[in-house]
């Protein structure tokens, strides 16, 4: 019994170690998620960001990331870019296919 107390008690150990990283990132996206334009955001195991939008030639995508970053910031999530991409190119194609309409680097 003891072996498997200390082992439940391990494993919550570890839980509440990792949970406070995927809530952060959840808090971000959530924030994101909440912008005007944005029809969606999903982050990645890499530290990008994918924000979905509709495209719009009246905006500067990149400087529009820049304001991604400023926005995930205080979620203290792990996110280190931020990349505005085509809503309508992502649908059934790879990432490597998507259509990026800016990118800015949340980092210092």
């Amino acid at each position: 019994m003891g072996r498997r107390l200390a082992a439940i008690a391990a494993l919550a150990a570890a839980i509440s170690l990792a949970n406070p990283a995927q809530a952060d990132i959840n808090s971000a996206v959530k924030a994101v998620d909440a912008l005007p334009g944005v029809l969606g955001a999903n982050p990645d195991n890499a530290g990008n960001l994918w924000v979905m939008v509709a495209p719009n030639p009246g905006v500067q995508w990149s400087q529009y990331a820049a304001q991604v970053c400023l926005v995930v910031l205080p979620h203290h999530a792990r996110i280190f870019l931020v990349k505005v991409i085509d809503a309508g190119s992502v649908h059934s194609k790879a990432p490597k296919d998507w259509r990026m309409l800016g990118a800015a680097s949340c980092g210092g």
